[in-house]
Formats: C-alpha cells, structure tokens, sequence
C-alpha cells in the first residue's frame, strides 16, 4: 500500500459494538477501509431516531464522499 500510495498516512483505530467512526456534520478525517469485521451507516432522522443506510465489510472502503471537502 505505502508503495502506490507514499503519502497516505495509516492510522489503525479499533472500534467497540455501538461506537462511532464518524457522525454526519464531522469535518473530513480521511478514507476508511474496514480490515475485519463489520461497520454500518446510518443518517440521523429530524426525530431523533437514525435510518440505516449500508452495512460495510472487510475490504470495503468509506469516505470517498467526503473527497473534495476541505479536510479537518
């Protein structure tokens, strides 16, 4: 990976069932890949609760519609 792409940095970050990688509004942070396991989207509603948006397994990639943001 570091070979196509030298200037990505590789930060790993281990999430716990519930937690959050990054919630709708956040300033971009990076591109995602799931390496184990699996992750799921959701957008909040206007009455407090979420809608499931997409379920994400190992290989998958998120974030690329954050690219073009200026990223935080």
């Amino acid at each position: 990976f570091r070979t196509l792409f030298p200037l990505v940095r590789e930060k790993r970050t281990q999430l716990a069932r519930g937690e959050f990688l990054y919630r709708a509004g956040d300033p971009q942070a990076g591109i995602y890949s799931v390496k184990a396991g699996f992750l799921k989207t959701s957008m909040p509603l206007p009455d407090g609760q979420s809608k499931i948006v997409g379920f994400h397994a190992m290989g998958d990639v998120l974030g690329f519609d954050g690219l073009g943001k200026e990223i935080g």
